[in-house]
């Protein structure tokens, strides 16, 4: 979602405006929220009224730069950017109508690292309404580089897969604005682990720049690596996090007292991301008890460890309102050992589960049924896609869910009674898509497809791909009715529900077991899934490196 462009007044850098289109009789303050819904066309027309008209249509068209290198023109960017700079410095009034005032993001990734440096110094020098920088890249960065990114008014800063070949601490340079940075990513790691590393190659850097980031950072992900050697560990005291509320450690290596300035006694964290692969954080947990704040636990990695610790620190937070895996886990955890804990929460309202074999066990869907604060339920199992569901069972189990408004069923699967052949199975109901023997293609054919149906007559490969994809089109309308039937089940049992997923196919449901498909195909990349889930629940989808994080 594009961030909403900037109060036009910063835009215009002090200047008056001049114009009299009508748009500006407006409060100001309200402009900005009226511009977002100018097309790309209208903001073409409003850029050639006037000088006015053409900064407010900038302020919407360069909210938002992604750095690319391969686009000549975007290197023609950067030397506009930079003589804007260079006039801001030689003026006594600040230079009015600039396209740098318009930028609030940054996304860049890639890049030579002479070319990365020069985008370096246009974030320092010409963006002075820079509010979040996105830098993505496996290129190796100078300390010097890095000190251009603090030294902007950034309010929030992922550094992504940054690597970095020598120590250095970053310190803010020449720069007028205070620096109060409200989320940081920080995934930095040296370029290989060929070398023996100390403490002080990292940490030197990272704890330069949490230091001054702690008193207003509220969003923390902070990422380390499988197989790190050392743990980070802090030379002196700790800094002191007051405004924390969301953490997320992703197979990071730091030591007790890193883990106590994060989630000491003091800490008012709300939401917890972490894992327990390291030995420090498992000993931590294990030992934590409970933290009052601590509103949403999400277990985001499996570990080589027996769990044991991160169970206790679950079951030390009976507070809990939200519990999620991302992770897969044994069955053993999950029916052994995790759900049993769970009839002692009396607050729980999201449950996200994901078991690594390909079955949930009777006792654990009853267990969940007996969860009746719950409004957001996601159950997943096995591989992708690899868990079968016998609806009729669940939706009896979770009938005293009334209060349960998005059930989501991810990765289920199903068997058909088609003819025998290598490949069929439930674990390829996806990829074969075929009609089980006793249903009537023609009940799923419109006159079109029927008629092309019958026409089929000879073996070319063009009629057998024609004959194909009516097939298959034929077997994605039944399995959309299918699916429809199975959602109107649960629709009926669960008078709130207004969200259910199952299938890859999102349906609303309307009440009284009415129940309509929200997209006309299936969800096949979960791209829908993973949009709407924590649009609903308020919860960001958490992955551990290599997919997706917020």
């Amino acid at each position: 979602m594009l961030p909403i462009p900037l109060s036009f007044d910063r835009v215009m850098d002090g200047q008056p405006i001049t114009s009299s289109l009508l748009i500006f009789r407006l409060p100001i303050e309200l402009i900005s929220h009226v511009t977002p819904y100018f097309s790309p066309t209208d903001l073409a027309s409003l850029a050639l009224v006037d000088r006015d008209c053409r900064q407010l249509a900038r302020s919407i068209q360069f909210s938002n730069v992604r750095v690319d290198r391969g686009n000549d023109g975007f290197l023609e960017f950067l030397d506009l950017l930079e003589a804007e700079s260079r006039d801001r410095k030689n003026a006594i009034t600040p230079p009015a109508f600039t396209i740098g005032t318009c930028v609030q993001r940054v996304y860049t990734f890639h890049g030579s690292v002479k070319y990365l440096d020069k985008v370096c110094v246009v974030i320092r020098d010409a963006l002075p309404n820079l509010r979040r920088l996105d830098w993505e890249t496996m290129a190796v960065m100078s300390g010097e580089m890095i000190r251009c990114f603090i030294s902007t008014p950034v309010k929030h800063l992922a550094l992504r897969s940054v690597r970095v070949d020598d120590t250095f601490e970053v310190q803010r340079m020449g720069s007028t604005h205070p620096w109060a940075l409200e989320s940081l990513v920080l995934d930095v790691a040296w370029p290989t682990f060929d070398r023996v590393l100390s403490n002080e190659d990292t940490a030197q850097f990272i704890m330069s720049l949490l230091y001054p980031a702690a008193p207003t950072l509220s969003d923390f992900v902070w990422a380390g690596r499988v197989g790190q050697s050392y743990a980070h560990s802090l030379p002196e005291s700790p800094p002191l996090f007051p405004n924390l509320r969301n953490l997320t450690l992703d197979t990071l290596r730091i030591d007790k007292v890193m883990l106590s300035a994060l989630l000491g006694p003091q800490s008012g964290v709300t939401s917890l991301t972490t894992d327990v692969f390291y030995q420090e954080t498992d000993s931590f947990l294990k030992s934590r008890g409970c933290l009052p704040s601590l509103t949403h636990i999400n277990w985001a990695t499996e570990s080589p460890s027996d769990h044991s610790s991160m169970i206790s620190f679950i079951g030390n937070n009976t507070q809990l309102q939200s519990l999620t895996t991302t992770c897969e886990l044994p069955s053993s955890t999950l029916d052994g050992c995790v759900m049993p804990l769970l009839s002692r929460f009396r607050e729980l309202t999201t449950l996200q589960l994901t078991w690594a074999g390909d079955h949930i066990c009777s006792e654990s869907l009853r267990l969940i049924g007996s969860i009746v604060t719950l409004k957001h339920l996601w159950l997943s199992a096995g591989p992708q896609p690899g868990w079968q569901i016998n609806h009729t069972d669940f939706a009896e189990a979770f009938s005293s869910l009334t209060s349960l408004k998005i059930l989501c069923l991810f990765r289920d699967t199903y068997a058909t009674d088609v003819h025998a052949m290598p490949s069929a199975g439930h674990r390829t109901y996806y990829i074969n898509r075929t009609l089980p023997q006793a249903v009537d293609v023609m009940q799923y054919l419109g006159a079109e497809d029927r008629a092309l149906l019958d026409g089929a007559r000879n073996s070319s490969d063009e009629e057998l791909s024609r004959r194909g994809q009516i097939l298959r089109r034929a077997w994605e309308r039944w399995h959309r009715e299918c699916m429809t039937a199975f959602s109107a089940q649960y629709a009926k049992r669960l008078p709130q529900m207004r969200w259910c997923y199952l299938g890859q196919i999102p349906f609303e449901c309307y009440g009284d077991g009415k129940v309509a498909p929200a997209m006309t195909d299936r969800d096949e990349t979960s791209y829908y899934l993973m949009e709407l889930w924590p649009r609903v629940t308020g919860l960001s989808v958490y992955r551990s490196r290599g997919q997706a994080r917020f």
